[in-house]
């Protein structure tokens, strides 16, 4: 896509050149509309990379349906969940759909506008070519040749917009890239802050423990805990999956600091 939007950026640019060293009256009367053309493929851009954001999320959504279901499947089929996650999975599924569909209104409205809008600049260019013609402005040839390199050029710059669609969801796909690369843990694992125990005893207890995940802070996943493991004693914590077992271990390790 970037080799392409090269290519129609070299076409726009070359045409124009040609069009203003032959008539420069015909290339100024394109370059007025140009404008309006980026306007169209601005706003087409915008609205393309809203709706593939929220396509991805949506996506993504159905994706996590479907890795739980499999990852847990005894556990599905034994308690006859199959319709259920197949009815959450095509929810998920029909969010994405009707995004899909406008996505497609979107992108053919877009295209439509700014091939329009090219059009109407061919007529605009043939008229105002034939007034100069018959003033004797300038000769056939030259206004034709310029017609034809502003027409190409103005062309290509429609021609952009799908390229320019593809940066814009690429963007989307970057930013959440990134935005896990950037995010800075509440645990500094090369921070010298904290107590370091002198002797350790073996003892490991946890005291009205609170915690929730960053990622979901409105979801407790403990709600006042409180566990006392003794010295050389083994300890079972046995629960439902997503209950808080493996929590615990992360807590103590300390891959997480406790909300309160």
């Amino acid at each position: 896509q970037l080799g392409n939007f090269i290519h129609y950026m070299a076409t726009f640019v070359s045409g124009f050149v040609v069009g203003f060293t032959a008539v420069w009256q015909l290339a100024l009367v394109t370059l007025a509309v140009v404008p309006l053309i980026a306007v169209i493929g601005g706003i087409h851009t915008t609205t393309l990379a809203k709706l593939s954001s929220k396509s991805q999320d949506a996506l993504s959504k159905a994706g996590n349906i479907a890795e739980q279901t499999i990852v847990q499947i005894r556990t599905v089929l034994a308690y006859v969940g199959e319709s259920r996650a197949l009815q959450a999975y095509s929810s998920a599924l029909k969010i994405s759909q009707k995004l899909g569909y406008k996505s497609g209104f979107s992108k053919g409205f877009g295209l439509g506008a700014t091939y329009f809008t090219v059009f109407c600049c061919y007529a605009l260019l043939l008229w105002y070519g034939g007034y100069l013609v018959r003033n004797s402005h300038t000769n056939g040839g030259l206004a034709i040749a310029t017609m034809f390199s502003v027409m190409i050029g103005g062309l290509a710059l429609g021609q952009s917009a799908p390229s320019m669609s593809a940066f814009a969801k690429a963007r989307v796909a970057a930013a959440k890239i990134f935005q896990i690369i950037d995010h800075k843990p509440s645990v500094d694992k090369n921070g010298d802050s904290g107590i370091e125990l002198d002797s350790v005893s073996g003892l490991v207890e946890l005291k009205n423990v609170n915690f929730s995940y960053p990622s979901r802070p409105d979801v407790k996943i403990l709600n006042n805990f409180s566990l006392s493991v003794p010295a050389g004693k083994t300890i079972a914590l046995v629960g439902s999956s997503g209950s808080g077992k493996s929590t615990v271990v992360s807590l103590i390790e300390r891959f997480y600091d406790p909300t309160s």
